[in-house]
């Protein structure tokens, strides 16, 4: 999402009075939370919360749209030195509104009775394994066919739909 953020001032603007429209935060690398917040929110079931999954490019094997094998994400870690600081640079804007939004999020689940929370959160942590035991066992059911797609695969059949083309081009 482009929300017209172009200096730190945009940035904190943004954070001061944008971030208060967001109903609710969703984190990728707090999924299963995210889904479980979701829930809470909005009144899912349990199950409603499994029908979509992240492209997690943290292991080997997982393919772009057009079938194109997708590598690995580095470790921040494992970088040199000066690609971290261009990185650090080039990401301070986006690093102000997640923070806030990390923050938010957090507070979000803080509000919430802490059994409650537990017991959503394991609700849809229980669906979610259900569903994936169910799938890895009967992989070649239409519903497990779209279960197992991941966004960029969701992503290339809307594309598509719309006449567009599969994959997004991407350059640095």
């Amino acid at each position: 999402l482009d929300f017209g953020v172009h200096s730190v001032a945009d940035a904190e603007a943004f954070v001061a009075k944008g971030l208060h429209d967001f109903d609710v935060i969703v984190l990728v690398e707090r999924w299963k939370e995210s889904m479980a917040l979701i829930r809470h929110k909005v009144g899912w079931d349990a199950i409603d919360t499994t029908i979509w999954k992240p492209l997690l490019n943290s292991h080997t094997g997982l393919k772009d749209p057009t079938g194109r094998v997708v590598r690995p994400t580095p470790k921040i870690k494992d970088l040199p030195e000066d690609v971290r600081q261009k990185l650090k640079e080039w990401t301070e804007l986006d690093r102000i509104i997640y923070d806030a939004a990390v923050k938010k999020f957090d507070a979000q689940i803080a509000n919430i009775p802490p059994m409650e929370w537990e017991a959503v959160l394991a609700e849809v942590k229980e669906a979610g394994d259900l569903v994936d035991t169910h799938c890895g066992a009967h992989a070649k059911t239409p519903a497990c066919q779209w279960y197992m797609k991941d966004d960029m695969q969701y992503e290339g059949i809307v594309r598509q739909s719309r006449g567009l083309p599969k994959d997004v081009p991407f350059s640095c």
